[in-house]
């Protein structure tokens, strides 16, 4: 009977939480208000929820709250909330969502960084790359390009090609990244996929790393 009456002390502990987590998120979606009070309510009722070791229903709210929290554009908190929901989940089912949500964060602020001004955004591609994948890059690459068939202004055009070069330059960055891991797969596939992008001197470069990296490969 001890356990069934705890276990409904938790219960009750967890609709009012939910119902505080409610409040931060109403205040959160509104921009009228500081995101920091909203922030200082979530944050108090998901310390509760983890004191009851309530990990699965704290991620939970996490995952939500982070993509609340990208709305407001304060990208480098998202990101934070999105990774801290993998760390609380418990079960397998609860992780994988929450893993799943971490990376289409970190996809959509690749993106949110290349066609942001240095300065408008508090997130960085080094904030983002260990929760993304080579596909990734060449995925945001082939979305810009065909941004191309957008175009209907001069500042649309500039735009499309500052976006351009500025993601090209961290494509060839994390391939020279991978190669120097060793990660010679992942590399020649970023580097490939770059090629195009790059101007005749950078491409010559890069093509002579992509042929010293299938040589080593077919040696092997």
């Amino acid at each position: 009977m001890a356990t069934i009456g705890f276990d409904e002390q938790i219960e009750q502990i967890v609709k009012q939480l939910t119902e505080k987590i409610n409040m931060a998120i109403s205040f959160a979606l509104d921009e009228s208000k500081s995101f920091e009070q909203a922030e200082a309510i979530f944050n108090e009722a998901i310390t509760v929820l983890e004191y009851y070791q309530c990990g699965d229903t704290a991620a939970e709210q996490l995952i939500n709250f982070s993509k609340i929290t990208y709305f407001r554009k304060e990208c480098r908190k998202a990101l934070l909330f999105a990774t801290d929901a993998v760390e609380k989940s418990v079960t397998d089912n609860v992780r994988e969502k929450a893993s799943n949500n971490l990376h289409d964060m970190a996809f959509k602020l690749l993106e949110y960084i290349v066609i942001n001004d240095k300065g408008q955004i508090n997130v960085t591609f080094d904030d983002v790359q260990s929760f993304l994948v080579p596909q990734d890059y060449c995925n945001a690459l082939q979305k810009a390009y065909e941004a191309r068939n957008l175009i209907k202004t001069k500042n649309d055009l500039v735009f499309v090609t500052n976006a351009l070069k500025k993601l090209s330059m961290e494509v060839l960055r994390q391939g020279l990244r991978q190669e120097k891991d060793g990660h010679f797969a992942d590399s020649l596939s970023l580097l490939k996929n770059v090629l195009p992008f790059l101007n005749v001197k950078r491409a010559e470069i890069v093509n002579k790393e992509i042929e010293k990296m299938e040589g080593i490969s077919n040696a092997v």
